[in-house]
């Protein structure tokens, strides 16, 4: 079957809000390859071309004054679409949205995603954007941002989705099971899309072979992880005995990598992103899936037959699918039965308190030395109460019910303006001269808060009730609500301090833990556990009992070099421009790493004003989910930047020839032990090890082969003793 591959530009993210399109591009393909093409700018009318789209796309308000209407160039798409053959786009909703707010509607079961193929073949991908996809798998893509520069990305990333297909062991099957079932997924028509299919043109990134430990994968594909995780992993196999292994954040991201490749361990980060075995058995007595319900069948199906858990990020869950996450979550009861099959856990701090009175008595634990001060110390935990992200579930509760014909609107209104109460009263905590108050006592509005939404939700159930979309819209409903309960319950936790922190799209609470008895008691009655020493740090007094000591290798990077000269130069009067003004004449491929969205924005703004279309290229340009991220990409050019948060960078694998690092990214975890230590209240929130660990994190997924100089501008470091401390141990990590 033929296809046909598109893709526009607009002016904004919102058609609702005014914004129209100003680029578009098809391609019609068959088994020969291309067949025709259709490329048109169009007129964005009076609507302004802001900077920032001009940068992103090159498009000009000149380009656009002699481009045609829409209203010709709709119709002229109109007939290149004609009636019957499927369309395709990467993240193709986006663009479905436009055409039909713009006058061209068509029938969704028409429209194939082809990022749901890329979670569904390269799950291991860094992100599944077509910008990093293509970088990650070596296709061309020219004209970034421009619509045929896109399309003609995604026909290669579907000539090598194709070649993925054909050689799955498991098409056959998948075909006899999507034909049996009464599925209305537009994903299918992908089975049957005749192109010219591709390979892979290159080897995928795997595990360094400085281990050995040799972790196997699916065929050579396994995500690029630190050397210090096989490691750690060979300590958990040599235990004589089950073993739960406990991981903290900075290790979290590494030991999943690994162990989803492994068929004899399992991994536990929150409960609720856990999906248990008998969904398989759930999904295969279903007669009609949804279309969520068919990708997420798919992704199981294509996974082997574990007799333990599945974590989401190895089924790649998309954003769509999460909301059949809590149906299907584990409950306590699998741990002791995981333990008598398998007989090795690592799990997180979160998963500890969740699942810690049903280990096994005769269980030993391996704790990390960064995990020890993430209980010793922790003793804190985040919560975000961000306005665009409640919104945007309300907005999918109420899209999904109008699929259904439910019409919930009024009652979806009324929920959001409870939410901006519910904010508004956050903001005025906070006084125009701080960023952060400590909340001694809960304010009432905030339990009045609670109550309103309690019974908003309430109403909408209610609403839902005996129709089509009650099954569909229950998880959804009960993942907003969760949402807010958990802050509410937080803020009223005796056991907590809690801290308002404004955000610039909305408001982070921070709960200090003060009482660590519970921790501390469960531990006491322990007298197996074993510590891996991998940082030390003398100050630190664990109340963990440890029974034994093991040193591990800490992790060495041979070919990075901090330049400390450099910078403290730059950190005395940091401006990005000027940094990279003057290392632009130094490398060919600078990353820039500011630690949080925040400081991203500066950092961008920054750039993008004073060095457009002079030095470098400034990339990543597109702030995703009004929370300060930005979708990176990669461009092959002889000058170029990458600018992304710290989060965004881990595991890019950029080819950078240096690393500029603007903020350092802390872990809000440590506060406590900078104020017993240092009496510090300004720089509350490193922890030493940890700190080290998501550098060296950082640092590896972006090195090359012949060597990266890291800059890191923070001034604080350079003011504080212990600032200083951490520039020496990090300098002495590759001696």
């Amino acid at each position: 079957m033929r296809g046909i591959i598109f893709d526009l530009e607009a002016t904004g993210l919102s058609p609702e809000k005014g914004d129209v399109i100003i680029d578009v591009a098809a391609i019609r393909v068959g088994p020969d390859g291309i067949e025709d093409r259709y490329q048109s700018l169009v007129s964005a009318g009076s609507v302004e071309v802001s900077p920032f789209i001009a940068a992103l796309t090159g498009i000009s308000a000149e380009m656009l004054s002699t481009a045609p209407s829409w209203e010709n160039v709709r119709e002229e798409l109109r007939a290149f679409f004609g009636n019957e053959l499927p369309i395709y786009g990467h993240n193709v909703q986006f663009d479905m949205h436009f055409l039909a707010q713009k006058g061209l509607p068509l029938a969704a079961s028409r429209f194939v995603d082809s990022c749901d193929f890329a979670t569904l073949y390269f799950p291991e991908a860094p992100s599944h954007s077509l910008e990093v996809l293509s970088s990650y798998l070596r296709l061309p893509h020219t004209e970034k941002h421009r619509a045929m520069g896109d399309v003609l990305a995604t026909y290669e990333l579907l000539r090598v989705l194709a070649h993925e297909r054909d050689a799955d062991p498991m098409h056959d099957k998948v075909l006899h099971v999507l034909q049996a079932k009464g599925t209305q997924w537009s994903g299918k028509h992908f089975y049957n899309l005749a192109i010219p299919s591709a390979q892979v043109p290159h080897v995928l990134p795997s595990v360094e072979q400085d281990s050995a430990l040799q972790i196997p994968g699916p065929g050579t594909r396994v995500a690029r992880i630190r050397p210090s995780v096989p490691r750690f992993l060979e300590l958990v196999y040599a235990q004589p005995m089950p073993t739960v292994s406990l991981v903290s954040p900075a290790e979290m991201e590494t030991a999943r990598d690994a162990i989803s490749s492994m068929h004899d361990m399992a991994f536990f980060d929150h409960p609720s992103q856990m999906v248990t075995v008998a969904v398989k058995k759930h999904f295969a007595d279903l007669d009609v899936w949804t279309a969520e319900e068919t990708l997420f069948a798919l992704r199981l199906l294509r996974t082997d037959d574990r007799r333990f858990p599945l974590h989401q990020s190895a089924l790649s869950i998309t954003h769509r699918e999460k909301f059949l996450l809590p149906r299907f979550a584990v409950d306590e009861s699998c741990i002791p039965e995981l333990f008598a099959k398998k007989g090795h856990v690592i799990m997180t701090y979160h998963a500890w308190h969740t699942f810690k009175d049903h280990i096994p008595a005769d269980a030993r634990f391996l704790v990390s030395d960064a995990m020890r001060l993430e209980m010793h110390l922790h003793a804190s935990s985040k919560a975000y109460l961000s306005f665009d992200q409640l919104t945007s579930r309300l907005k999918n509760i109420s899209a999904r019910a109008e699929e259904h014909g439910v019409s919930v609107s009024e009652h979806v209104a009324k929920l959001e303006f409870v939410l901006r109460y519910m904010f508004t009263g956050l903001a005025k905590l906070l006084r125009s001269d701080q960023k952060e108050v400590s909340l001694t006592d809960t304010p009432e509005f905030i339990l009045s808060f609670g109550e309103t939404w309690a019974k908003g939700l309430q109403t909408l159930r209610e609403h839902v009730a005996g129709t089509e979309a009650e099954i569909a819209l229950d998880s959804l409903i009960t993942l907003a609500e969760e949402q807010v309960y958990n802050c509410i319950q937080r803020l009223t936790d005796a056991r907590y301090m809690s801290i308002v922190s404004r955000l610039p799209q909305g408001v982070m609470l921070v709960q200090e833990r003060t009482d660590l008895a519970e921790e501390k008691a469960w531990f006491e009655n322990r007298d197996d556990v074993v510590l891996a020493m991998g940082y030390t740090d003398g100050r630190l007094s664990p109340f963990i009992p440890v029974q034994e000591i093991v040193e591990i290798d800490p992790l060495s990077l041979p070919n990075v070099h901090l330049d400390r000269e450099c910078s403290q130069e730059l950190s005395a009067s940091f401006s990005p421009v000027d940094a990279l003004s003057m290392l632009g004449k130094q490398h060919n491929k600078l990353m820039v790493c500011p630690g949080s969205g925040s400081h991203l924005d500066k950092v961008f703004d920054a750039l993008y004003a004073g060095l457009h279309g002079e030095l470098c290229t400034v990339l990543a340009n597109g702030k995703t989910g009004g929370r300060g991220k930005v979708r990176y990409s990669f461009l092959h050019q002889d000058k170029a930047i990458v600018v992304a948060n710290a989060a965004d960078a881990k595991g890019m694998g950029v080819e950078a020839d240096a690393l500029i690092i603007t903020s350092l990214p802390f872990p809000a975890t440590m506060s406590a032990y900078w104020r017993e230590h240092y009496g510090d209240q300004n720089f509350g929130t490193l922890s030493l090890p940890l700190l080290l660990q998501q550098l060296v994190d950082l640092v590896w997924s972006t090195a090359k082969s012949d060597g990266m100089t890291v800059y890191i501008t923070d001034q604080r470091l350079f003011e504080k003793p212990y600032g200083r401390e951490v520039l020496e141990l990090f300098a002495d990590l590759r001696k």
